[in-house]
């Protein structure tokens, strides 16, 4: 994404994920002012920063811009560079006022009485910036806790969180979206309003919706996961297409309608793009009838059980179309469903969960299976079933679909 012009650049501390030198040289030759904490302009001036485009900040310091009033307040953390400058330079928290607005802004900071004080003087503020990564028990006095974070809420009196530092750097032992979770969460149990754009998307507070993006929309289970590491061809519907390649991956084709993926990834990957626009059948049927026009007749379906549960049931049902024409499965994060007619025997392991769901099958009978079967007509009577060893016989007359757990 390309920046805007920047009239201010504001800095919070000197630690390399919040200041790099890169960064500073890029904007050397714009016309933009730094506000930074004390000591920090020292470091500008060093990198050839002019002194007249820097504006030094101690706590309780202020400065007009524009319109914009930017207040310094305390934050409970540390500054260095190496093992040499520790503490030599300032870390703040900052408060931006105007038009009518507040914005409180926390830097990295520990829990302390600063955030109560913040809010008794200057709030209540429209929304709170406040850093959620990064703790850990053995460096208490560092970052923010997921519950203080909370409480920094209340303290600072904010009607709304923006979560900050975190998705970027690894900084702890935690995984990347355990802080978001957990933030995420808390947050509704206390009744606070949260909003959590992606990466460079532009909001305004309170007004545009943001999404759960990193809750994942794809299996996270090592055999789905394989599969899409061994296949020979990735074909990903449109919806899927933004989520695999945002994960580092290139799809050989993406196919649907169109009105899913991205405008860069559609512009990034038109190479690879087939848009079918009628809407006689979904994305899923597209890919697949697409894959057995080219000569596929082993397809694996991943990540397909979709955000609904009404496109959940229509996708499972879809394979009893597709099985005609080709062996189609579709992978889950908790098993593997497959399409089958008459009598069939399949490969187990003792203790797993089987279920069998009958398509206008009769005579249906099972072999090493804990429940017995019939000629249910509820989906729910062959579900449940569990395997005695490792390989199971299904005796039938017709279409059933049956369901088989992986190992958790």
């Amino acid at each position: 994404m390309e920046l805007p012009d920047l009239d201010y650049v504001v800095l919070t501390h000197d630690h390399y994920d919040h200041l790099e030198y890169a960064t500073i040289d890029y904007l050397l030759n714009k016309k933009v002012v730094f506000i930074v904490p004390l000591g920090v302009d020292a470091r500008l001036r060093g990198w050839g920063v002019p002194e007249n485009k820097i504006q030094v900040m101690g706590w309780g310091d202020s400065v007009q811009c524009k319109r914009m009033e930017i207040i310094a307040l305390p934050a409970v953390h540390y500054s260095s560079r190496s093992s040499y400058d520790r503490n030599k330079t300032l870390w703040v928290s900052y408060v931006f006022t105007g038009g009518g607005k507040k914005i409180y802004w926390s830097g990295d900071s520990a829990y302390g009485a600063h955030f109560a004080e913040a809010g008794n003087q200057y709030g209540p503020f429209d929304i709170a910036c406040v850093e959620i990564d990064g703790w850990n028990p053995r460096w208490p006095k560092v970052h923010l806790f997921p519950e203080e974070v909370i409480q920094v809420c209340k303290d600072v009196k904010a009607g709304l969180l923006l979560p900050i530092h975190w998705g970027v750097f690894d900084l702890a032992m935690h995984p990347w979206d355990e802080s978001i979770q957990k933030i995420v969460d808390l947050a509704h149990k206390d009744s606070i309003e949260v909003t959590t754009p992606m990466m460079g998307e532009k909001i305004i507070p309170g007004v545009t919706p943001t999404e759960y993006w990193w809750v994942s929309e794809q299996p996270v289970h090592p055999y789905p996961l394989q599969l899409l590491h061994t296949a020979p061809y990735i074909a990903c519907c449109d919806g899927a297409a933004d989520e695999y390649i945002r994960r580092g991956n290139v799809p050989h084709l993406i196919i649907g309608d169109g009105d899913s993926i991205s405008e860069e990834n559609r512009l990034c990957f038109a190479d690879r793009i087939l848009t079918i626009s009628e809407q006689n059948s979904n994305d899923q049927t597209k890919a697949v009838t697409h894959l057995i026009h080219q000569g596929f007749k082993n397809i694996v379906i991943v990540g397909a059980t979709g955000k609904r549960e009404d496109h959940t049931l229509g996708n499972i049902s879809l394979l009893m179309e597709y099985m005609s024409l080709a062996r189609v499965q579709m992978a889950t994060d908790y098993g593997i469903f497959t399409p089958t007619q008459d009598t069939t025997t399949f490969a187990t392991y003792s203790g797993q969960q089987v279920s069998i769901f009958n398509f206008g099958a009769s005579g249906i009978q099972g072999e090493n299976l804990v429940y017995p079967l019939s000629d249910f007509t509820n989906w729910w009577q062959g579900s449940l079933n569990e395997a005695t060893c490792n390989r199971i016989t299904i005796h039938a007359k017709g279409h059933y679909l049956i369901f088989r757990s992986f190992k958790q």
